[in-house]
C-alpha cells in the first residue's frame, strides 16, 4: 500500500471520489468506440481487429504517462487515413506487410513523439496556425469519405488523393455491388437521421409527461411559451444523449446478426472474416524480411513521415486536452503529452497496435458519459478486452459497408468551415492557408496537403513583415497647444515636429527578411523631409533584431554619415541592448543611444525638457 501511495497519479484521489461514475463512463465509452475502432482499422488498410488491439494497451499506457485527465486516445480518423497513405506509395501490400509496417510506423512515431518530449518542443503546436490545421481537418474528412467508396459499393477503389479515387469510380461505376450499396445507403441514413430524431422524441414525451403532471397543457399555435423557469419544459435528459451514442453499436449487432442469419458473405458482401481471438503476445513488429517483401531500406524512408505524423498527431491531442484542461482547472504539460502520447505508441505497437493519438469524437463521449480522470480510459480498455476474448467469433460476420457507414457519419461531422469564414473576414492570409492546405489534401494527399498548408503560412508570415510598417512621429499637443509626454503619428494626431529632426518608429521586429523593406521605406521618408540632420529610429516596439539587422544597422549609420544625418536610438528593449554591445560594428551607435524620445528630443533641439501639462 505504501508502494503505491508513493507512486499513485494525481488524479488517484479524484478517481477515488468518482469512481461510480467514472466505471458507468468507461463502461459507455468502451461499448460506443468498438465499432468505432474496427472501422479506423480498417480505414488504416488492417483487419478490423487491429483497431481493438490499439484501443487497449495505449489506452491504458496514457492513461498513467499522458498529460490530460479526460482525452480519450486510440485509433482516430486522421492517424487512420494518414498511416494508409503513408503505405499507399509502396503499392499493393498483403495484410502482413501491412500490420508489419503500420507497427513500424507506430513505433516511429512514438520515438518522435518521446523524443519531443525530452528535448521539451511542446511549443511545436504553435507551427501548424488555425487556418491550416482547419483546412487539414476538413480536407482530411473529405478525403476520408471518399477513401470508403470502395467498401459502400463493393469497388475495388484505392488512392491517396480524390482525383485518383474519382477517376477509378467513374471507370468502375457500372460494376457496383447492389446489395453492399443498399446496405450502405441504409446504414448511413440510420446512423446520420435516427439518432438525433430518438433524442428529440425522448425530449418531447419527458417535456409532455413534465407538463401532464403539473397539470398544464402544451401550448397551442401561436400561444407564448410561459417564462418562468418552472413552466419550461426540463432539459435534455442523459439517457437520450446516452442512446444516441449508442445507436451505431445497436446497429452494428443488427446488422452482423443478419448478415449471419441471411447469408449476405455468400451473395458478395464483404464481411470481417475470421477474427483471432485475445491479444497478441508482446514483440517488436515484425522484422524486414522477403516474405514480407520490404526491408530496412522502406522502413528509413517512412521515418520522416512519421515525423510528420507525430507533429499532427501532437497538434490534434494537445488542442483537445488544453481546452479540456482549461475549462475544468486541471494541470496540463505539454511537454508531458507529448511523452505519453509517445509511449502510447511505441508500448501499443509491441501488442500489434496501429498509430494512435486523441480523438475529438472519442473524447466528446468520454465527457458526455460523465468521464473525470483517466480511470474511465481504462474500464473502457477492460470492456473492450471483454468484448475481444467473447464475442470475437461473433465479429466475423460483421459487413465492411457497415463499418464504412460509420466513419463516414462520423468524419462528415469533423468539417472546419466556421474558420474560414471568420478568417475571410478578419485575415484573408490564415483563409488563404486553409483553402491551399485544403485543396492540397484533395489533390496531393494528407502530407502533400499539409506541407502546402506550411509553407503558404510561412511565405505569408514573411510577406506581411517584409515591409514593416514605420511611423513618423511628432509630440502631442493639448487644445492650448501646450506640450505632452507622448509622441504619436503625424497621420493620425495633432503633434509639434523639428524641421532638422525626423523621428520613425519601427513596428516590427528587424531581420533578414525585412532589412531591405527598411531601406526603401527609410529612404523615401528622407525624401519627403529633405531638412533632416537628426534620424531617431524609435525601437520600442522591436523585440528582436538578427545579425542581418544589426548589419543593416551598421550599413545604414556609415551612409547616413556620408548625407551628414546623424543616427540615433531610443528606447531599445534590455534584451535588445544586450544582443547589440556583442557586436563590435555597433559600438558607436550605442554610445549615443537614449533612453525614451524625450530625452533624444531635447537633446538634439539643444533645449531643456519642458514642464508637460497633464
Amino acid at each position: 500500500m505504501s508502494w503505491w501511495s508513493d507512486r499513485q497519479p494525481a488524479w488517484w484521489p479524484l478517481a477515488r471520489q468518482s469512481w461510480r461514475s467514472e466505471l458507468l463512463a468507461g463502461v459507455i465509452l468502451g461499448v460506443v468506440v468498438t465499432p468505432q475502432s474496427m472501422g479506423y482499422a480498417m480505414l488504416a488498410g488492417l483487419p478490423p481487429v487491429y483497431g481493438l488491439y490499439a484501443a487497449i494497451v495505449p489506452v491504458v499506457i496514457y492513461a498513467f504517462a499522458g498529460a490530460s485527465w479526460v482525452q480519450a486516445v486510440g485509433p482516430v480518423a486522421v492517424t487512420a487515413i494518414m498511416t494508409a497513405q503513408a503505405l499507399a506509395p509502396l503499392g499493393p501490400l498483403p495484410v502482413p506487410t501491412q500490420i508489419a509496417l503500420a507497427g513500424w510506423l507506430a513505433l516511429m512515431m512514438g520515438g518522435w513523439l518521446w523524443l519531443a518530449g525530452q528535448l521539451r518542443l511542446g511549443w511545436l503546436t504553435q507551427l501548424i496556425s488555425r487556418g491550416v490545421l482547419g483546412g487539414f481537418i476538413t480536407g482530411s474528412a473529405a478525403l476520408i469519405a471518399a477513401s470508403q467508396i470502395g467498401a459502400l459499393t463493393g469497388l475495388g477503389i484505392h488512392g491517396d488523393n480524390l482525383l485518383t479515387m474519382l477517376q477509378q469510380l467513374w471507370q468502375k461505376g457500372l460494376h457496383y455491388h447492389g446489395l453492399t450499396v443498399l446496405l450502405g445507403a441504409v446504414c448511413i441514413l440510420l446512423l446520420w437521421l435516427l439518432p438525433g430524431m430518438v433524442e428529440r422524441l425522448l425530449h418531447w414525451h419527458t417535456g409532455w409527461q413534465h407538463g401532464k403532471q403539473s397539470g398544464q397543457r402544451r401550448p397551442n399555435a401561436g400561444q407564448a411559451i410561459p417564462d418562468r423557469p418552472e413552466q419550461q419544459l426540463p432539459e435534455k435528459k442523459p439517457v437520450g444523449q446516452w442512446l444516441s451514442r449508442l445507436f451505431p453499436l445497436l446497429l452494428v449487432i443488427v446488422m452482423t446478426g443478419l448478415s449471419s442469419l441471411l447469408h449476405w458473405s455468400q451473395q458478395g458482401v464483404a464481411v470481417v472474416g475470421p477474427v483471432a481471438t485475445g491479444l497478441p503476445l508482446p514483440a517488436l513488429p515484425q522484422w524486414p524480411s522477403a516474405a514480407l517483401g520490404f526491408d530496412w531500406q522502406t522502413v528509413i524512408r517512412l521515418l520522416p513521415v512519421a515525423g510528420l505524423m507525430a507533429l499532427v498527431a501532437f497538434v490534434s491531442a494537445a488542442s483537445v486536452g488544453q481546452f479540456l484542461a482549461r475549462e475544468r482547472n486541471q494541470p496540463y504539460d505539454s511537454n508531458r503529452e507529448l511523452t505519453g502520447l509517445g509511449w502510447a505508441n511505441m508500448l501499443g505497437a509491441l501488442w500489434q497496435g496501429h498509430p494512435v493519438t486523441g480523438g475529438f469524437s472519442r473524447t466528446a463521449v468520454a465527457v458526455s458519459s460523465g468521464a473525470r480522470t483517466p480511470l474511465t480510459g481504462l474500464v473502457a480498455a477492460g470492456v473492450i478486452l471483454l468484448m475481444l476474448l467473447a464475442l470475437a467469433g461473433w465479429l466475423q460476420a460483421m459487413p465492411l459497408a457497415v463499418l464504412a457507414a460509420l466513419i463516414v457519419v462520423a468524419v462528415l461531422r469533423m468539417p472546419d468551415i466556421s474558420t474560414l469564414r471568420q478568417a475571410w473576414g478578419v485575415d484573408r492570409a490564415e483563409a488563404l492557408a486553409w483553402l491551399a492546405t485544403f485543396a492540397g489534401v484533395l489533390a496531393g494527399g494528407l502530407f502533400n496537403g499539409l506541407l502546402l498548408g506550411l509553407v503558404v503560412s510561412l511565405v505569408t508570415l514573411i510577406w506581411r513583415t517584409r515591409q514593416p510598417h514605420l511611423a513618423v512621429l511628432g509630440q502631442v499637443q493639448d487644445a492650448q497647444g501646450r506640450l505632452q509626454p507622448f509622441f504619436r503619428n503625424v497621420l493620425r494626431h495633432q503633434v509639434k515636429t523639428w524641421p532638422a529632426l525626423l523621428i520613425l518608429r519601427i513596428d516590427e521586429n528587424i531581420y533578414f527578411g525585412n532589412v531591405d523593406g527598411l531601406s526603401r521605406h527609410i529612404q523615401s521618408l528622407l525624401a519627403q523631409y529633405p531638412q533632416t540632420r537628426h534620424l531617431v529610429l524609435d525601437l520600442s516596439a522591436v523585440n528582436h533584431i538578427d545579425l542581418s539587422g544589426q548589419h543593416w544597422l551598421a550599413d545604414w549609420q556609415q551612409r547616413l554619415t556620408q548625407q551628414d544625418i546623424i543616427l540615433h536610438l531610443t528606447d531599445a528593449k534590455g534584451p535588445i541592448m544586450d544582443r547589440m554591445q556583442r557586436n563590435p560594428a555597433l559600438s558607436q551607435l550605442l554610445a549615443g543611444h537614449f533612453l525614451d524620445i524625450n530625452q533624444a528630443v531635447a537633446t538634439l533641439t539643444c533645449q531643456p525638457e519642458p514642464e508637460y501639462f497633464l
